[in-house]
């Protein structure tokens, strides 16, 4: 009889600094991060700067961050600062999401409009955690349509979702598939893109001599 496969080990520990502006994005995209870092054999270690206070809260962090960064010599392997799109959309946000005063990698999670769409673009991944799925809507920049729309059905498959649904992020991550999740949403597909690359980034720089 052949010997089981052991599963692979992480071969490297990468420091992530992350800045979100609620607990939604730091949820989502906290789940996302160890998802893609176990499927790629990395263990990230995230260090969460959730600013809990909109965008503004969000930019000031941001600048005080950036500013010590340039005096300490204690910086991440990179950064991660997520921000919804809302009625800006996703060019715009990130061009407001100005990176360009720090020398390490800085990747963007700009969910459009909002994160909570990042967990309904997967029917059958939903329907895995709740046991019923749900049929999907057309795309809208209705401001918190999504967040009213993770919350209903959620209801409506007999659960009672205290932050909305966030708190169910992790298992339905877990279940989503990312590459079809990506074809139906860009603002997705810009983030697992990029985070993907600066991982790629890192490791190979790492096993250089």
């Amino acid at each position: 009889m052949a010997k089981a496969r052991k599963p692979r080990q992480p071969q490297s520990s990468i420091a992530i600094d992350a800045f979100g502006e609620d607990q939604g994005h730091e949820e989502v995209v906290g789940a996302l991060i160890k998802r893609v870092s176990e499927e790629v054999c990395v263990r990230a270690v995230t260090n969460w700067n959730s600013a809990r206070g909109g965008l503004p809260a969000l930019m000031g962090n941001l600048a005080e961050y950036f500013e010590e960064l340039k005096s300490s010599g204690g910086a991440p392997d990179f950064v991660v600062v997520v921000a919804d799109a809302n009625s800006k959309g996703w060019s715009q946000r990130a061009r407001e999401l100005s990176t360009d005063q720090v020398s390490i990698p800085v990747v963007k999670a700009i969910p459009d409009p909002e994160i909570e769409r990042w967990l309904l673009l997967d029917s059958q991944a939903f329907k895995k955690v709740f046991g019923t799925g749900f049929k999907a809507s057309r795309q809208t920049q209705k401001p918190g349509f999504y967040k009213d729309r993770l919350k209903q059905v959620c209801i409506d498959a007999g659960f009672r979702p205290v932050l909305g649904g966030i708190e169910y992020a992790q298992d339905i991550v877990r279940e989503v598939n990312l590459d079809r999740a990506a074809r139906n949403d860009r603002s997705l597909k810009h983030f697992l893109d990029d985070f993907r690359a600066v991982l790629q980034q890192i490791s190979q720089l790492r096993q250089s001599p």
